[in-house]
């Protein structure tokens, strides 16, 4: 291995930034790092601490590999295979959407539900529709210790993912998968929930090839198609959940930035109770609340 200065670490990181902030690519510096990062298997604190690591070839070709990757486009995180969500790692694969921060606060609101009306050890069920990942199922699960949960999802190959994480984190004991569109999977079996949560498609048809590129060419269409106004799965789920609730029972529904209008009114139109709009960490509305009769 050479112990060459154009072979250290920070060397190759430095050229690496270089080549992504040429390509117009907006975070160059943490892209560069996160992916080098990957090649190496290292955390932070060692590429911090080892700077005049020497590289050996098969690592500087893996490297500019994904560096090419990145500046054709493709996400950062789809390259990593991973992405984080409410302190885990989820496994992506291309039938998936990358969850996103956006999302935490369905997470950090069904858990005060949960926790005000049944407390967190309750014995609860929910179900996860259009589960992706499962990283809002498996999160809950992995919060809500004895939780069962079925997650549904119109795609195989997502289920398929979000199998394999809900493996990673320890509640595949205690979670089932069904394939289907919206409550298709569930006809004619009397179930009930305490609980449903949902992250569906809300992206309007029309505007979705005015998207980053990194979104058009890499994201699921399945899983940002939301119709001609972005709210066909809406109309899907919100005047059908009442029926797969216990009586009190709460949906979570995330929605886009510029929908709360039209989701409160379909909630209002459906009779749910309590309906509730809530802005997310960045402050915009982002998750729709309601209680059953």
């Amino acid at each position: 291995m050479s112990d060459g200065i154009e072979h250290q670490l920070q060397s190759q990181f430095q050229q690496a930034k270089l080549r992504l902030a040429e390509a117009d690519i907006a975070n160059a510096t943490l892209d560069a790092r996160l992916l080098l990062q990957a090649v190496l298997d290292i955390d932070h604190g060692q590429f911090i601490s080892q700077q005049a690591l020497a590289l050996n070839t098969q690592q500087i070709e893996a490297y500019n590999q994904v560096i090419e990757r990145r500046i054709h486009g493709e996400p950062v995180y789809r390259i990593m295979g991973y992405r984080n969500f409410y302190g885990r790692d989820f496994k992506l694969n291309p039938a998936t959407l990358e969850p996103r921060a956006d999302t935490e606060i369905l997470i950090d609101k069904a858990l005060e539900w949960v926790k005000r009306n049944h407390g967190l050890d309750a014995k609860i069920s929910f179900l996860d529709i259009g589960t992706g990942t499962g990283a809002i199922g498996i999160t809950l699960l992995s919060e809500l210790k004895n939780a069962k949960a079925i997650l549904s999802d119109l795609s195989q190959e997502a289920l398929d993912c979000a199998k394999e994480n809900a493996e990673t984190y320890g509640v595949l004991n205690r979670v089932e998968f069904k394939q289907g569109s919206y409550f298709e999977p569930f006809l004619g079996l009397n179930l009930k929930f305490d609980m449903i949560v949902s992250n569906p498609p809300y992206i309007n048809s029309d505007v979705i090839d005015e998207l980053s590129i990194e979104v058009q060419k890499f994201d699921p269409a399945l899983a940002l198609d939301g119709g001609k106004d972005g709210l066909d799965a809406y109309r899907q789920i919100i005047p059908n959940a009442q029926s797969y609730l216990y009586p009190k029972g709460a949906i979570f529904l995330e929605f886009g930035y510029d929908q709360a209008v039209a989701i409160d009114q379909l909630a209002q139109t459906a009779n749910w109770q309590d309906v509730t709009i809530m802005h997310d960490y960045g402050g915009n509305d982002r998750v729709m609340f309601g209680r059953s009769p």
